[in-house]
């Protein structure tokens, strides 16, 4: 499987509700150039799965448009805090599925470092940071690290 991992555009400051924050027009503006720069090794993503945070639902709707996916499948499993054997777990059944997630820090780095069984801070995100991950099974060290870009 290919697993591409997104970390959601620039936001808005903090706010007591973390989880409605907006995208502002810089992570508007990233998200297109990030993906529409990888057009081409992204064309082959079949589903795009993100967090249901406000930043994350904005950041995988570019990506859909841009990528002509019609729908986005939401889960709690990409919060920024959710359990990585959670996802792991949910992540088998798409063996098959080449997919784009969208998520947060500190989840992003986490499953992207476990996954290529890296130190902890080897693949670093910034905002809209993305990276590419070949695997045949999802757990620690089970992955090789195809594409890491970075604005």
């Amino acid at each position: 499987m290919k697993i591409f991992i997104l970390r959601h555009g620039q936001a808005e400051a903090y706010q007591a509700n973390d989880s409605v924050r907006r995208l502002v027009d810089k992570g508007i503006d990233d998200t297109h150039q990030i993906i529409s720069s990888n057009i081409q090794i992204l064309s082959s993503v079949q589903k795009i799965v993100a967090s249901p945070y406000i930043r994350a639902q904005e950041t995988a709707t570019i990506a859909a448009r841009l990528l002509n996916i019609e729908s986005i499948f939401n889960t709690s499993l990409l919060e920024p805090e959710a359990s990585l054997q959670e996802l792991f777990s949910f992540l088998e059944g798409f063996a098959e599925t080449e997919m784009l997630l969208v998520s947060h820090l500190p989840l992003v780095g986490v499953l992207a470092n476990r996954l290529c069984g890296f130190e902890e801070n080897r693949i670093q995100f910034n905002t809209s940071s993305l990276v590419g991950i070949e695997c045949d099974f999802p757990a620690n060290g089970m992955g090789h690290l195809f594409l890491e870009r970075h604005l």
